[in-house]
């Protein structure tokens, strides 16, 4: 059943003990509130350097350092 007002709705994810990836994780909202919902730990990838501290430095805050690991490293894809 549709919540009234909403656009979408989702079904529950069972979250307990998931690894989750972030590709393009920009400043970690997903992330964040994955591992809040019980996801175990994250990978984020997140090409901007500002953006991948701004994670790091709010895991740091967060007491999440232990969960989440950010790589700067992007996959580059060109025609074959």
């Amino acid at each position: 059943m549709k919540p009234k007002g909403s656009i979408l709705y989702l079904k529950p994810l069972m979250l307990k003990t998931k690894r989750l990836i972030d590709i393009g994780a920009n400043t970690g909202f997903f992330t964040f509130e994955l591992l809040d919902s019980g996801a175990s730990t994250a990978i984020c990838f997140e090409g901007n350097k500002n953006h991948a501290d701004f994670i790091i430095e709010s895991s740091k805050l967060l007491n999440q350092e232990g969960r989440i690991v950010v790589k700067m490293n992007m996959l580059t894809l060109s025609p074959a």
